[in-house]
């Protein structure tokens, strides 16, 4: 399964060409990102500069970040994967989170506060969204209250009245 995350490029690293330890060459190559959140008052993006992941490319992949630089917004697609192993008879983890692709994200409404633009809210509805009708205060609507027909007994909800045991 691939995940991806958004956020604002801080560091392309250069390619660099390491020996492994049975002495097959390798290449690799850095890239950090700072990542998007929202604002959980207002809704609005903004940088996590707390949140900075590492993303490392290895082999021919490192070629796919070329036409990337500081400042870029981009989605990291990226699948993650775990391992253990046994050292010293304690059983270790480790983590190892897999870069796939690097796409640019365009931004045609960006906003002078910030560089992430609004979120697009799109409705699965063909037309135009339904409005409230005229003259209605806010949070209310003008088609009545719900009539309640009959009460429903259930067997978890005592009846009316009833004392609690506590």
């Amino acid at each position: 399964m691939a995940y991806k995350i958004t956020g604002r490029i801080l560091l392309v690293g250069q390619t660099e060409s390491l020996t492994s330890k049975n002495g097959k060459i390798y290449q690799k190559r850095d890239l950090v990102i700072t990542t998007m959140k929202y604002d959980p008052y207002t809704g609005q993006p903004e940088e996590d500069q707390g949140n900075t992941p590492r993303f490392t490319f290895f082999g021919e992949r490192c070629q796919s970040i070329d036409g990337f630089s500081t400042g870029d917004t981009v989605c990291v697609t990226f699948d993650i994967g775990g391992r253990s192993w046994e050292k010293d008879g304690v059983k270790m983890y480790m983590t190892d989170v897999r870069p796939i692709r690097v796409d640019k994200v365009q931004n045609p409404g960006v906003s002078a506060s910030t560089s992430f633009g609004q979120p697009q809210m799109t409705s699965p509805f063909p037309g135009p969204a339904p409005q409230a009708p005229a003259g209605a205060p806010f949070g209310q609507s003008s088609f009545g209250q719900p009539q309640m027909t009959s009460p429903v007994s259930h067997p978890a909800i005592p009846p009316a009245g009833d004392d609690l045991p506590f």
